[in-house]
């Protein structure tokens, strides 16, 4: 028997070691073909592909391209090159590696799944949808195809499409857990939390020593409202990672929701142990020291927190109560220009006009709109009459809707309405009477700078002081003798 014909069965038998998961039995015969034929190339293409299987990228794209060297015309050779560069973190060169596979054997969905995949890598999510399009057209019920399609297409921020891509790759691999993970993403982004919820349960069933699958139901159930539940989820990831940071800082944050402001400060101080730059612990370690009312701590951790990232909105807006509360009223409304940032306040209307500054009209017509509750916007109408008086033009203010008749005997030299907007700030017409805007809040850093002085101070009255002249009849009839 030829030496050539002893190594062809040699390699046969590593070939179905290697079908059988047999990885050191298939990577012993193909170095045992290698040491008779050093430039095998199926040899040194397989043995390339089981150092990329046991996470050995470098030593891979080394045997592979070697095995190219011999013969260039095998697309799987291209193709396993191409994965071997995307493990070491260069998409584009497995791009080109992908597309030379594809150019080999077109007919191959595997290898235009995997050219989408690299391009969706280096950000080209349009062409690698084509990619992907292309793979299920050859094969229309490739599950990971669809579920790449539907991690691309939430990349691109369209979210319906992307559920509906997610949606079928579970309908035809109901065990691809990270589908049914990222589907109850993508379901969360959308907010349709039950449908979210209900997948990752699906997801904690399928893999239940998975901590991640538990602090992923977690986050859902936090969001929902669902503390109780959220707490069990959390402490359900902990148990079987106890240093899962994230999840320490997620328990501290629903347990202050729940009363349990000092366990909370526990959780905090656990997750800045792990990652002492854990600028959300930071921040939600202050917010359970405020509930304690430690404020001095509280304003501590929030400074320390603006300091690693000057951007967090709100921890400035924490700040800015504090100093509200202390009485210190120029840091205070400063701050306090932040809350629509920090998510803490709506609606937040973005109508497209300059905002004003406090600065005289000289005739353009400028809107004040409410925002918060009915509490914080007759607090803020304490500012209207100045405003009035200093602006020198003509004053529109948009109040809710129940304020409207109190607000136009109170303020009788402006034009009162109500507002045009959803709950959330959405516009529901654009006003067209008006050269700037202002939300209400924002009234007293212009105009409340100190607690005395002179016409920029609080009051000491209440301008909405008029009650309907039939209030009085009306309350004596609803009130029986």
């Amino acid at each position: 028997m030829s030496s050539k014909t002893l190594a062809q069965g040699v390699l046969t038998r590593a070939v179905a070691h290697h079908q059988a998961g047999r990885l050191r039995e298939a990577a012993d015969g193909y170095v045992t073909v290698l040491r008779s034929d050093p430039r095998h190339p199926d040899a040194l293409h397989l043995l390339g592909v089981v150092a990329l299987q046991t996470g050995q990228p470098e030593k891979a794209e080394t045997l592979i391209r070697q095995a190219i060297a011999q013969t260039a015309g095998v697309p799987d050779y291209w193709d396993n090159l191409g994965s071997a560069l995307m493990a070491l973190g260069r998409p584009q060169e497995a791009v080109d590696a992908h597309a030379e596979a594809v150019n080999l054997n077109p007919d191959s969905a595997p290898t235009r799944h995997n050219l989408g995949n690299a391009l969706h890598a280096t950000g080209m999510h349009g062409t690698a949808i084509v990619a992907f399009v292309s793979a299920l057209v050859l094969k229309p019920d490739y599950a990971k195809a669809w579920y790449n399609i539907g991690n691309t297409l939430r990349a691109q921020g369209r979210l319906p499409d992307a559920i509906v891509a997610l949606r079928r790759a579970v309908q035809l691999l109901p065990g691809m857990v990270e589908a049914h993970n990222n589907l109850g993403d993508a379901l969360a982004a959308a907010g349709r939390l039950d449908e979210a919820l209900a997948e990752h349960r699906m997801v904690a069933d399928l893999r239940p020593e998975d901590a991640k699958a538990h602090y992923n139901l977690g986050a859902i159930l936090q969001q929902r409202g669902a503390f109780e539940s959220a707490e069990i989820a959390y402490r359900e990831a902990l148990r079987r990672q106890p240093r899962h940071a994230a999840a320490l800082n997620n328990l501290g944050s629903v347990l202050k929701r729940l009363g349990r402001p000092a366990q909370a400060e526990q959780c905090h101080r656990q997750a800045l142990e792990i990652h002492p730059d854990f600028v959300e612990a930071r921040y939600n370690l202050g917010n359970a020291l405020q509930a304690q009312g430690r404020l001095d701590e509280a304003a501590a951790c929030y400074e320390q927190a603006l300091e690693q990232n000057p951007n967090l909105a709100t921890a400035s807006y924490n700040l800015a109560l504090l100093a509200l509360l202390h009485g210190d009223l120029g840091r205070g409304w400063a701050g306090y220009e932040r809350r629509f940032a920090s998510g803490e306040v709506l609606p937040n209307r973005r109508i497209p006009l300059p905002q004003w500054k406090g600065e005289v009209l000289r005739g353009r017509r400028l809107l004040i709109w409410r925002e918060q509750g009915l509490g914080d916007e007759i607090l803020f109408a304490s500012c209207y009459p100045d405003v009035v008086a200093w602006a020198g033009g003509p004053v529109t203010i948009e109040c809710d809707p129940r304020l409207v008749t109190l607000f136009q005997r109170s303020f009788p030299a402006a034009a009162v309405r109500a507002e045009s907007c959803t709950p959330q700030g959405d516009e529901t017409i654009q006003p067209p009477d008006c050269d700037l805007q202002v939300p209400a809040g924002g009234l007293p850093h212009r105009l409340r700078e100190t607690l005395g002085g002179s016409t920029r101070r609080l009051p000491g009255w209440c301008p909405i002081r008029r009650a309907s002249p039939a209030g009085p009849t009306g309350w004596r009839r609803s009130v029986p003798d």
